[in-house]
């Protein structure tokens, strides 16, 4: 493969998001839970890129190790602050209802450590490179 092909990254998928749908994990009257991701890089990312340069500005001691309840905190912070942009189709509560997206509603559910499967896999996604690429862009483009 090409390395246009296999490389190349489409810059405004990359900041604007892409959606990453969750067809193994159909809610129970069928609709597919989805989250629009940001791609997780400096580079291409201005958000992700300020969060981590203002969680970099809180010092804290070399000695002082951030608790697991502090870590999944930070973490959630990041999440919701700089890749997650929207979901559709998500229900998170015992109620099967569809919540919409807040950004309340977002650090609610991905600073709660229950959650922290779901994030770990989302931010695994935002990192994928093959999420973000021109060629996917190009590929849906004539699809449609």
């Amino acid at each position: 493969m090409s390395l246009r092909k296999s490389m190349k990254v489409d810059v405004d998928l990359a900041s604007d998001g892409a959606w990453i749908d969750l067809h193994e994990h159909p809610n129970d009257d069928g609709t597919i839970p989805g989250f629009l991701m940001a791609r997780t890089s400096v580079e291409l990312n201005p958000r992700f890129s300020e969060a981590v340069q203002k969680l970099a500005d809180r010092k804290k001691s070399a000695s002082k190790q951030l608790s697991l309840a502090e870590q999944t905190a930070l973490d959630g912070e990041l999440m919701v602050s700089s890749l997650l942009l929207n979901w559709r189709n998500f229900e998170p509560d015992a109620d099967d209802v569809k919540l919409e997206y807040t950004l309340e509603n977002a650090a609610r559910i991905f600073k709660d450590p229950a959650w922290s499967d779901v994030r770990v896999f989302l931010a695994a996604e935002s990192a994928n490179k093959s999420n973000y690429s021109a060629l996917n862009r190009e590929l849906a483009a004539k699809n449609s």
